[in-house]
């Protein structure tokens, strides 16, 4: 007995210590599909408090290990969402443990994914955060797989990881006697096989076939103006002292001209796209309409399309404008968007939330600004508007990258769009709607900030475009049948 409980003990501290590498800095995809398979072994088997209690405390502590320098909040507040994120990833397990052993046979493995993805997806309302920390982030290196969230979103691939961890432990509590559950295992291995198999096929037969187009993004550090700690009020949404105000815009104006001196060399050798990463035009909204002028010309003499990305300061308002223009080739606004979903803590005016597009000679353009890819529903939208190539301006960090950037990679699989996204100091990356990476630059290794990506003109249209998120109110249906199912069972849970 005491040799079992050791045991048992062991898979706890086995799989709690591979959560360092599930999710956050250090993904290993493969450690997705195992580390969890300890974790439900223990609270499954595990009575009493410590069975509650002792796996979340793994979860936390992995945590904040994988998610140092995350939250960009300093004191203890930063640990308070740290300790939230442990508690709502842990909260579909802690359902499992308390009506698993409530249901017969096989239909027990789907407690756990139908409440995974039923949880997860409803909690998407009322998180500001997004879909960071989502289980589908981990498979970004198992591309066959990603091509399952062209129809199913990311909860697809979340159910399969979920129902993996469930279905591995059914088949342990049956001693893996295969004759047993043979009929069980062969669809198990099916669907799994299918779905790969899908993946594959889709990426080997129906590749992007169309021509392209020569993007040019760019990247001029903005170190001087964050290390000035009168303008780095602007970005905190505090007031900051305009005595010197031109001095202040020497400083904006050094960014600004050497962004439109990179503008017009790539504009001058072909790139017909050319954009900027989030916010690196600095601008008072006094001097906005002649500078965007500025930039309209050099788009109008070389036949360009180029999209200014801005922060607008105005001097008498808290919040600045974080925004993008894009300027057609006749040097005319094509469309203006407004950050929809500013980063909780950002000084930043919300967007309406409505994607912008417009038609070119090089397919149908939009774009929207950094955090906005994490909510998969505000993305959606390009999918239904048939953009063909999303042009993202970023900004992001060093304890972020390269994940947060990947994480946009699923929304560029999802709705059929190809992808350019340039990222303040972190990965800049191009990828097809297959997910097939283009060009990609790391900021921290890279001395002439501008990623060059010959980028397809012609995206694809999408199941998931057309079904939104059909599969997961599926599974919340599911699941509440199930915990009824569960609820009138005699059996009992576990204690």
């Amino acid at each position: 007995m005491k040799n079992n409980k050791n045991l048992i003990n062991l898979w706890l501290c086995l799989g709690g210590l591979l959560l360092i590498f599930f999710n956050g800095k250090w993904i290993i995809s493969s450690v997705a599909w195992i580390c969890w398979v300890f974790i439900v072994r223990y609270y499954r088997k595990e009575k009493g408090y410590k069975g509650v209690l002792l796996p979340l405390l793994f979860i936390i502590f992995s945590l904040f290990i994988s998610h140092r320098g995350f939250v960009p909040i300093a004191g203890i507040l930063k640990y308070i969402v740290l300790v939230g994120l442990g508690v709502s990833i842990y909260i579909p397990f802690l359902i499992d443990r308390y009506l698993y052993h409530r249901v017969h046979g096989f239909k027990a493995t789907f407690i756990l994914p139908l409440s995974g993805v039923s949880f997860k997806f409803l909690l998407l309302f009322f998180n500001p955060f997004g879909t960071w920390d989502y289980f589908a982030y981990t498979q970004i290196n198992n591309q066959p797989l990603m091509q399952l969230v062209s129809v199913t979103g990311i909860w697809g691939i979340s159910f399969l990881l979920y129902w993996f961890y469930s279905f591995v432990n059914w088949i342990w509590e049956n001693e893996f006697n295969i004759k047993r559950v043979k009929n069980e295992v062969i669809i198990f291995i099916s669907i799994f096989t299918i779905i790969i198999l899908s993946g594959e096929m889709r990426i080997s037969l129906f590749p992007p076939e169309s021509k392209t187009v020569k993007v040019a993004s760019i990247s001029v550090s903005t170190e001087e103006l964050i290390n000035d700690n009168n303008i780095r009020n602007f970005f905190l949404g505090r007031k900051i002292n305009l005595k010197n105000k031109k001095l202040i815009k020497e400083k904006f104006n050094d960014i600004n001209n050497k962004l439109v001196r990179l503008t017009e060399r790539e504009a001058n050798t072909g790139a017909k796209i050319i954009f900027w990463h989030e916010g690196n035009g600095v601008i008072f909204k006094e001097d906005e309409e002649r500078f965007i002028k500025k930039i309209g010309k050099i788009a109008q003499s070389n036949n360009s399309y180029i999209m200014a990305s801005l922060l607008v300061f105005t001097p008498d308002k808290i919040k600045f404008e974080n925004k993008v223009v894009l300027l057609d080739d006749d040097g005319n606004k094509a469309f203006t968007y407004l950050k929809s979903k500013p980063v909780p803590g950002e000084a930043s005016q919300k967007g309406k939330g409505e994607l912008k597009a417009v038609d070119t000679p090089y397919g149908k353009i939009g774009s929207t600004i950094c955090f906005d890819m994490d909510f998969p529903s505000l993305i959606r939208q390009a999918g239904k508007k048939d953009i063909d190539i999303m042009l993202i301006p970023a900004s992001d960090w060093k304890e972020i990258d390269p994940i947060h950037t990947q994480m946009s990679v699923f929304r560029a699989v999802e709705n059929g769009f190809n992808l350019v996204r340039q990222t303040n100091r972190g990965l800049s990356l191009a990828t097809d709607y297959q997910g097939n990476v283009i060009s990609a630059m790391s900021f921290y290794s890279t001395e002439d900030k501008v990623l060059i990506s010959h980028v397809p003109v012609k995206g694809v249209r999408t199941i998931y475009s057309k079904i939104g998120n059909l599969f997961p109110w599926i599974c919340v249906i599911m699941f509440i049948l199930l915990t009824i199912l569960a609820l009138k069972s005699n059996k009992e849970g576990i204690k």
